[in-house]
């Protein structure tokens, strides 16, 4: 098991509660995923993954549904990753 950086973003001022409702909603069904907020920062989250191995992390960042959280979360950010896999090295 690995741990992976799924998607890291700062909300804009006063989005922070629905960018964490859009994340939260898009991962609360699957097992191993975590959404966090910065303690330093409440707009910056990051969404975290353990998955078995690659393939099973590629295959969550290329759902449709993890696309459709992007293309929703895109007007309440600054700035975000796209979904893309950080794994530990």
């Amino acid at each position: 098991m690995s741990i992976y950086v799924v998607r890291a973003c700062r909300s804009k001022k006063g989005k922070s509660q629905e960018v964490q409702q859009l994340l939260k909603q898009a991962t609360e069904n699957i097992p191993g995923v975590f959404v966090y907020q910065s303690m330093a920062d409440p707009n910056d989250f990051g969404v975290f993954a353990q998955f078995a191995s690659e393939e099973a992390a590629r295959k969550f960042a290329k759902s449709a549904a993890q696309v459709e959280v992007t293309d929703k979360i895109t007007s309440l950010v600054d700035c975000a990753t796209s979904i893309s896999l950080w794994k530990q090295v």
